[in-house]
């Protein structure tokens, strides 16, 4: 059975104003099973009505369907809020050694329930050109907590290029993240 036809056969007849059970009746007529008959109906008549929804409609499904979406991504967010000034001056006193222990954390919280170990995601962040690879990622995990306000090409290169406004600004989404838990 080509079920693309079959999906074309029920949407031609819906659309030229044939019942359900016309339909139906027709199909099995033509061979089709009636289970894969009323699977494929039940999916036709939805993509159609979801056509026929008012923009408002639409923007309502689209809404609740983002809220669920956040739900599910904030539940296994944890970690400790700290402000981004402190962290940087924290850096400078410690000459960046208080910036080692941030950054371990930073990516505990990021990579929490994603990854199977975070020290390895640490480590790798001191290997050459790998650590762009590992950036790269913790950026764009970065990306969802600031739920697009600040895009992971701008932070990789904020990284690259101004380290302490990277900072400022990951530590700032990660504490947002935490706060629309």
């Amino acid at each position: 059975m080509d079920e693309q036809k079959l999906e074309r056969k029920i949407i031609k007849s819906l659309k030229e104003g044939y019942t359900s059970q016309e339909v139906i009746t027709a199909l099995e007529q033509d061979g089709y099973r009636t289970d894969e008959i009323r699977k494929l109906m039940n999916r036709v008549k939805e993509d159609l009505n979801n056509k026929h929804k008012k923009p408002k409609e639409l923007r309502e499904t689209n809404t609740a369907q983002k809220q669920l979406k956040q739900t599910k991504q904030t539940t296994e967010r944890q970690g400790k809020e700290r402000k981004p000034v402190v962290v940087l001056s924290l850096t400078f006193l410690t000459f960046g050694i208080y910036f080692l222990y941030w950054e371990y954390q930073a990516i505990k919280q990021i990579l929490h329930g994603k990854e199977s170990s975070n020290l390895t995601w640490y480590l790798l962040t001191w290997i050459p050109l790998v650590n762009l690879v590992v950036y790269w990622k913790i950026c764009g995990e970065i990306e969802e907590y600031s739920e697009g306000e600040h895009s992971q090409t701008m932070l990789i290169i904020l990284w690259i290029i101004l380290p302490p406004i990277g900072l400022y600004i990951t530590q700032k989404d990660l504490n947002k993240g935490l706060k629309s838990k």
